[in-house]
């Protein structure tokens, strides 16, 4: 298994990105329970969700010394249904929701990718890999949208509309491709606010590819 960040620190709470090898409908309450009794996630109280996600994040128990991490990367290593993980040293917890605003005790890659962009924006290139088939990375970018609008720290605003400018361009005929053209020129917007020469110049000259002006 890929195990990618799992190192000690000291911070207490970070966030655990599991990558299944197939498509999960239902999370599996074993494997929660195993990974909290293993001390790896948070304890929580199960509820189920229905899914159509390869991608699940759960709060992560950040190990206090290498030991520690050594047993959590010994205790991932013993479900073969989990492909891969990765490990952030981010307290995402607060932002864990759903998208209509629930909280939820873990989140599929979309979800992920906007708790991102609510708490650590300034990582959320980190993030975006995990918005990915079976889910489309379009039927996010109205929400990134939407919470980059609402940031005020231009260098953060900034940040989100990159992101979104990184992902597929939507065909015409794709609501979201109005979002998407927006989000550049908003983005160059945000950069010339942050004092960003350099990252307003790389979206505008990609905004000009659609015949627009910042």
């Amino acid at each position: 298994m890929d195990i990618r960040g799992l190192e000690h620190s000291d911070v207490k709470r970070g966030v655990l990105v599991l990558v299944f090898g197939k498509i999960v409908w239902s999370a599996d309450t074993d494997l929660i329970a195993a990974l909290q009794d293993d001390g790896v996630i948070a304890k929580f109280t199960f509820g189920p969700r229905a899914l159509n996600t390869k991608v699940l994040a759960f709060a992560w128990n950040v190990p206090k010394d290498a030991a520690t991490a050594q047993a959590q990367r010994e205790a991932l290593s013993k479900h073969a249904s989990i492909e891969s993980c990765e490990a952030f040293a981010i307290d995402l917890e607060k932002v864990f929701v759903d998208d209509d605003g629930k909280p939820q005790n873990f989140l599929d890659g979309g979800e992920l990718t906007l708790a991102f962009a609510r708490r650590a924006p300034d990582r959320i290139m980190d993030a975006m890999p995990y918005l990915r088939a079976p889910q489309r990375a379009d039927w996010f970018m109205d929400n990134l949208a939407a919470i980059a609008s609402d940031t005020s720290d231009a260098k953060s605003r900034a940040a989100i509309y990159d992101a979104i400018a990184q992902m597929p361009i939507p065909p015409k005929s794709n609501k979201h491709y109005k979002t998407y053209v927006a989000s550049l020129a908003a983005g160059a917007e945000a950069f010339r606010a942050a004092k960003d020469a350099k990252g307003a110049q790389r979206l505008e000259e990609k905004l000009a590819l659609f015949g627009k002006k910042k």
